[in-house]
């Protein structure tokens, strides 16, 4: 006998014998009741051994596992460094699921930067063409159609529940990394929360759970019975079975948003920075009774609807009616808190939500109008590529979180250069259309020799005026190509860390094509950015 035949046999005599010792656990089992089972009292005639568990889970339904698909999708990410270019083609996957209307959900990072999306329905072995319908970026949602009737035949949409209450069972369908069919895992919610999105970046509701989320599952719908009560979408590095998915108010809000406006405006801040009161002599100082409470506005930020309405040492004591307890939360559910922010998901762009505040120590009722609030490092492009100007051998972008990402990896946060990393954490737009200019990189050229080595440095001025954006600094670049009363003169670029680029205009000019030639750029400024005009000397 083969010593992998003794391996098959060894097995099955130890399941058998294991199955005598269940028998035999079960009819002891049968006879009396244990002493847990009395005094929990759960009525049952029959009691299940310890470590013999009854199969309470329910087998998810077919028309569930039917309205689940699998997602196919090509994809080509931008290339931040050379901003021209685009990276090699790769192909990704994750899962998503059918609604009414004759529409599917899934993430926004599943198809973020798509040059070709197809899917695939359950035990079905045909991809079908699908196409981008709305994506919400900031809440990492998707939706796609499919022109295909046949694609529909036999799917029946997918219902919304309401958010699971703790300790709720959960079940995560989907097609995760390890093999094409159709996965099922099972799991508990642990904690309803507002969390920050890592795709995003945005503060959101979110749902976490012990149920296992892996590469794959991104999309696929979060199940109770039949009913959705969210989307799975990431998990915590670092830690075992935790993963999280976006719960319905949040995929209701992105839904509600298309169909009022045809496309994704966005959730709403009010763009203040503040802190707790629950210094008491803070709130003594403040004017605030025993029974009152709220957050310091710290900050209101230029660009925020609510600058016209709130100032810096406000104290904001309730959003629609809902009272901040001093550590800046709200009233959730049960025993449950959750951070003032909540009060603002069910808001929409250009919606009013009243407020009562403390202004020296007298207190108001005001209302603001809700918007969203623009970052000055963005987190994402939104599918868009990256802005660049190309003058001279002298590479500008827009500052952006994904650049950083692309220069210094995933934990750029520490490798970064510092000034650049305050932008993100501290900076905010002052200025309509206001962007950080960088001068990304010189290329090496006769007419840059011995600025080479500059790199990553915001741009400050050229020619002695403030520079507020790529298209500022394109415009400024054509006046002196077009009114240039010294061709023979210099163009000075002044940038941080008191660092200074000087260059003839007029060569400049003259050699820029053959830089671009020589480095295989095809053109000197992005497609949203003006070309450049011909200069007139």
């Amino acid at each position: 006998m083969s010593s992998a035949e003794c391996s098959r046999v060894a097995v099955k005599r130890t399941v058998e014998s294991e199955s005598e010792v269940l028998d035999s656990s079960l009819s002891t089992a049968k006879r009396k009741k244990s002493d847990a089972a009395r005094m929990f009292d759960v009525g049952s005639e029959e009691v299940h051994a310890i470590g013999v568990q009854p199969n309470f889970h329910l087998r998810t339904s077919q028309k569930a596992l039917l309205a689940v698909v699998k997602i196919f999708v090509q994809t080509s990410m931008p290339n931040c460094s050379m901003p021209w270019q685009m990276k090699r083609q790769r192909a990704t996957f994750g899962s998503g699921f059918v609604i009414s209307g004759k529409r599917i959900l899934t993430n926004a990072h599943v198809i973020a930067y798509q040059k070709q999306v197809r899917v695939r329905k359950h035990g079905d072995a045909k991809k079908y063409t699908a196409h981008v319908i709305c994506v919400g970026h900031e809440c990492d949602i998707a939706m796609l159609g499919v022109e295909d009737d046949q694609f529909w035949h036999g799917l029946e949409s997918l219902e919304f529940g309401p958010v699971p209450q703790l300790e709720e069972d959960v079940v995560c369908v989907g097609f995760p990394t390890g093999g094409d069919n159709i996965s099922v895992t099972r799991g508990v919610v642990s904690r309803v929360d507002i969390t920050r999105y890592s795709y995003s970046g945005i503060d959101l509701l979110a749902v976490q759970i012990d149920a296992a989320i892996n590469s794959g599952n991104s999309g696929g719908p979060a199940l109770q019975g039949e009913s959705v009560i969210g989307i799975a979408f990431e998990t915590l590095n670092n830690a075992e079975n935790i993963g999280y998915i976006i719960p319905v108010p949040v995929i209701e809000h992105f839904l509600n948003d298309f169909a009022s406006h045809s496309d994704y405006m966005g959730f709403c801040g009010l763009g203040i920075r503040w802190q707790n009161l629950e210094s008491d002599t803070m709130r003594q100082y403040l004017g605030l009774a025993s029974d009152q409470t709220g957050i310091l506005v710290t900050r209101v930020l230029p660009m925020a609807k609510a600058f016209s309405i709130l100032q810096k040492g406000d104290v904001i004591m309730s959003i629609e009616d809902q009272t901040i307890a001093n550590n800046g939360t709200v009233y959730f559910r049960g025993s449950e808190r959750i951070i003032f922010h909540f009060a603002l998901m069910e808001k929409y762009v250009a919606e009013n939500c009243s407020m009562k505040i403390m202004r020296n120590k007298t207190v108001l009722d005001v209302e603001v109008k809700l918007g969203t609030v623009p970052s000055l490092v963005p987190r994402l492009l939104k599918g868009k590529r990256p802005s660049y100007l190309v003058h001279g051998g002298l590479v500008f972008t827009a500052l952006t979180q994904m650049y950083l990402s692309h220069q210094w990896g995933r934990d750029w946060e520490e490798k970064a250069p510092i000034w650049l990393c305050n932008f993100v954490t501290h900076g905010y737009i002052e200025k309509p259309g206001q962007q950080i200019v960088v001068l990304s990189q010189v290329l090496s050229h006769e007419l840059t020799t011995g600025y080479e080595g500059i790199a990553f440095l915001p741009l400050l001025e050229f020619n002695g005026q403030e520079v507020l954006n790529l298209a500022h600094l394109a415009d400024l670049l054509d006046q002196v190509a077009t009114d240039c009363p010294n061709p023979d003169g210099y163009m000075h670029f002044l940038l941080d860390r008191d660092r200074e680029i000087v260059l003839q205009v007029r060569k400049s000019f003259v050699v820029s094509p053959d830089i671009l030639t020589q480095y295989a750029i095809g053109q000197a400024r992005s497609c949203e950015l003006p070309p450049p005009v011909t200069a007139c000397f």
